[in-house]
């Protein structure tokens, strides 16, 4: 793949700091654009982990992913996105045992602007509905009385989708992550 896809270090905690000033919440430096208005068009890509990357969201069998009940409850949630967003369209989504996969595409006339600050949530924005998808979810599968309780890990990756072609090579990995876990039939690309 010809784009670079960074991901997102949770950081370590700074010996001595209880969860304060100086703990890793408050020392962490943001992968994101400065200054880059996350509710204007475009295409962005996501990756969510599952908490502690353990494999909540289904396992590997026979050369694919069996969804267990709350990756297919993700999987529903996702693809309400554009109920709940009307701005958003889904791209291509794939859900692995450790983590979801997707691009998603901001319609036009969405942009305000401005770009979000810690503490200071932008309307419509990237970081935003991505916030109201984990806790949603979370939320909703608490209130099925779902196990495990903690079902994210604390942040995710997201990536401005710049070109055409680091668009058609997202959608290929997306399409075949499994590919890393030598599942995927490469000559079905």
């Amino acid at each position: 793949m010809g784009s670079r896809i960074r991901h997102t270090d949770p950081g370590t905690r700074n010996p001595g700091a209880a969860g304060g000033v100086g703990s890793a919440m408050h020392d962490r430096r943001s992968l994101r654009l400065p200054g880059f208005d996350y509710s204007q068009p475009g295409v962005y890509y996501v990756s969510l982990g599952a908490r502690e990357g353990l494999p909540l969201f289904g396992m590997r069998r026979g050369g694919r992913v069996d969804s267990s009940e709350l990756g297919r409850f993700i999987v529903g949630q996702w693809e309400e996105l554009p109920v709940r967003h009307p701005f958003v369209r889904l791209d291509v989504f794939g859900l692995q045992p450790t983590h979801l996969h997707g691009l998603l595409v901001w319609r036009v006339g969405r942009g305000r602007g401005e770009a979000e600050a810690f503490g200071r949530p932008t309307r419509d924005s990237l970081p935003t509905v991505m916030r109201l998808f984990k806790a949603g979810v979370t939320r909703d599968w608490r209130a099925r009385g779902g196990e495990p309780r903690i079902i994210w890990q604390s942040r995710y990756l997201e990536r401005v989708v710049r070109n055409r072609q680091e668009l058609a090579d997202l959608r290929t990995f997306i399409r075949c992550n499994t590919l890393f876990h030598r599942l995927c039939d490469r000559d079905s690309w």
